[in-house]
């Protein structure tokens, strides 16, 4: 479930406002929220539709001195009741809020303190549900509920996807930075390119081959303060793999020959070198491509009647080794009036 957005703070313990105040003059009251330190990862306490008699509390967030309750909408329900006690004393710093949305988070309270947290209807006690929540203790370090890293490096192509899940700024600014670490060096900034508010892309470099990038997401909760996500790692070959399936599809006509080259993506490439060999034996470069087909137009007139090509994939420096080679073998020019064919094979 999504972590729940930040509202208007509520009033210090001591002092609540009257049940008419709205968030404007609850928050005059409250003064600016505090910047808080650490972050419990949210519980789970049900996924269900209100029942129609009582609230129900569907998770929970557990801070050092916050607890935020989220709850399904009650039908009907334009505003609700949200009490918060200590546990070992009902009657002692209770705090009264009157809130219109079905979440709400209780600044200033103690840490390492067990609370009690009553959640119902305003005006009508009979909907009211209990749910119990324990602050983490000053200083503590915890993750966030949301800030949750994937990182994967996308088949075919030269590029490292990272995801993860916006935390909408419920703790901190809720502006994420992407951290990487190579070979369990120190993390630095990333220099990956954002595709969206929770995801980017790194390109591979060539110097990477054969090493692990452990990248985690950092966000700032205050001066010199912040909360990172857990790591997650890619590991990525010490060497490209060569393309696969090289096929080839040729065709003679009264202009030349025209010839089509086709092979299976390499796992990891950024383009593809082509070349053909020579009557000598030595190898040309053809063509160069980010896809997995080339149109070659062999050289009218240079007496050849067959061609064998091979593909390297590329990284940058670095390449892989050639794959299998092909070899299209090319019939003579047809004559007015008719069509002649040649054909691929392999080695």
């Amino acid at each position: 479930a999504q972590a729940p957005r930040d509202h208007a703070p509520p009033p210090p313990l001591s002092q609540a406002p009257p049940a008419w105040a709205g968030p404007g003059v609850r928050g005059l009251l409250a003064g600016a929220p505090p910047v808080h330190s650490t972050l419990k990862a949210h519980e789970l306490l049900g996924m269900h539709a209100s029942n129609g008699t009582r609230i129900v509390i569907t998770e929970k967030y557990a801070y050092d001195a916050d607890i935020v309750v989220d709850w399904d909408d009650y039908p009907g329900a334009d505003r609700y009741k949200v009490v918060v006690h200590r546990a070992d004393s009902p009657r002692n710093r209770t705090a009264d809020a009157n809130v219109t949305e079905s979440r709400y988070r209780f600044t200033g309270l103690d840490p390492s303190t067990e609370y009690v947290v009553r959640v119902g209807v305003r005006g009508d006690d009979s909907t009211q549900s209990t749910v119990r929540a324990t602050t983490l203790p000053a200083g503590a370090a915890a993750l966030p509920p949301g800030l949750r890293l994937d990182a994967s490096l996308r088949h075919a192509s030269d590029r490292i996807d990272l995801r993860w899940d916006d935390t909408n700024g419920i703790r901190g600014d809720g502006r994420h930075r992407l951290e990487l670490s190579v070979d369990g060096g120190p993390f630095g900034p990333a220099g990956a390119s954002r595709t969206s508010a929770a995801g980017a892309e790194q390109e591979v470099r060539p110097g990477w081959l054969g090493s692990t990038l452990a990248y985690r997401v950092s966000e700032r909760i205050g001066p010199q303060q912040h909360l990172h996500s857990e790591n997650a790692s890619v590991r990525l070959p010490a060497s490209l793999q060569a393309p696969s399936n090289l096929s080839a599809a040729l065709s003679a006509t009264a202009s030349g020959t025209a010839l089509s080259l086709g092979w299976d993506h390499a796992p990891l490439f950024r383009h593809y070198m082509v070349e053909a060999q020579r009557a000598d034996g030595s190898w040309e470069r053809i063509g160069r491509t980010q896809g997995n087909s080339l149109d070659y137009a062999p050289p009218r007139g240079d007496g050849i009647a067959e061609y064998t090509f091979r593909v390297h994939a590329q990284l940058g420096s670095a390449a892989s080794p050639p794959s299998d080679a092909v070899t299209a073998r090319v019939a003579p020019p047809p004559p007015p009036g008719g069509g002649v064919s040649g054909a691929g094979s392999g080695p």
